[in-house]
This record gives C-alpha cells, structure tokens and sequence, in this order.
C-alpha cells in the first residue's frame, strides 16, 4: 500500500522535517544527488543513530520521499 498526503499524520511534521528526520534527509539526499535510499537520524545527522528503511513506518518513509521529490535545489560541485 502507498500512502499518499491524505494518509499522513500531519501532528508529525515536524518531528519528520527536524534535523536529521526523515523529510530533511530525503531533501539532503537529493541536494547531494544521492540515490533514494530512506533513512533518518533519531536526532541529530550523524550524531545520533540511523534508522534504515526497514525499520522506519510507512509515514516516516513518504516523508522521506517527499523530502526527496521536493528538493528542486542540487549542489553545484563546480564540475564544469
């Protein structure tokens, strides 16, 4: 089943758009041009224990992807 934004529990969003949570690292992921692969800190990024996607519920992982999907920004690494 995909969840789509009517399923989401709103009352979390900012616990999944804090440092490190599961919005804030699929927006981090994308700006660096990293594969999709969910995942968040339980605090602070790298600081803190990761969670992968298998332990992560269906909402932290669309929070993840949406993070992803709506980061339009991306690193200019100066390459050309």
């Amino acid at each position: 089943m995909t969840m789509t934004d009517s399923d989401m529990d709103f009352s979390k969003i900012d616990e999944y758009n804090r440092h490190g949570g599961p919005y804030d690292r699929g927006a981090c992921d994308a700006y660096y041009w990293r594969e999709a692969q969910p995942h968040y800190f339980t605090g602070d990024s790298f600081r803190s224990p990761r969670l992968e996607e298998c332990d992560m519920s269906e909402e932290e992982i669309a929070a993840y992807y949406a993070g992803y999907h709506e980061q339009f920004d991306r690193k200019d690494w100066g390459d050309e």
